[in-house]
């Protein structure tokens, strides 16, 4: 616990190199996953108090600043998830995005469930540092799921997308800052 707080001081105070390299991930310009390419959008950085936990940036065809029309847009898309943090675990992240869920279907949860749990179960799998999630939207399939390159599995329907894609970029997200969906809009 000493070693953790004093990490969170040396970070908010500026003197730890590796705090100031973890305050900044730098996304690929374009991602590309079978077929799809698309430019990154935005990224930013998600903490807990001051400590970095996840970098998320948002790809798209074209840039898109409406939260409202990439949420609803049923084009090719994508989020990608940077685990930097060893403090992140499977449960707590699961939590966090289960709430998010809850906020971005504005509690209508239950026609999503069997879907929102092959979800959780990519993440119940085990959240590592360095860990590389990718979810790419492809319309009339569903979202494709990744972890560190290797395809896990996909999760169909547009319904599901919006939802999922709202954990990170509604109005006032749970599972993420503002100032990350800001980021990943590009605000």
């Amino acid at each position: 616990m000493k070693k953790v707080l004093l990490l969170a001081i040396l970070v908010v105070l500026g003197f730890c190199p590796a705090g100031q390299a973890l305050d900044h991930y730098e996304f690929s310009a374009v991602l590309k996953k079978d077929d799809i390419a698309l430019n990154l959008n935005g990224s930013g950085i998600r903490k807990k108090v001051v400590v970095p936990i996840y970098a998320a940036g948002l790809y798209l065809e074209e840039k898109c600043s409406d939260h409202k029309a990439i949420i609803n847009a049923d084009r090719p898309m994508a989020i990608r998830l940077h685990i930097i943090s060893r403090l992140i675990k499977p449960k707590m992240f699961i939590d966090h995005t289960l709430a998010g869920f809850e906020r971005s279907t504005n509690g209508r949860m239950a026609p999503l469930q069997e879907r929102i749990d092959k979800i959780m179960a990519v993440f119940e799998a085990g959240i590592e540092r360095g860990d590389i999630y990718d979810m790419v939207y492809v319309p009339d399939k569903g979202v494709d799921f990744y972890k560190n390159d290797k395809y896990v599995t996909t999760v169909k329907g547009l319904d599901l997308k919006q939802a999922l894609f709202g954990v990170w970029l509604v109005e006032n997200p749970y599972h993420a800052s503002v100032e990350l969906r800001n980021g990943m809009l590009g605000i």
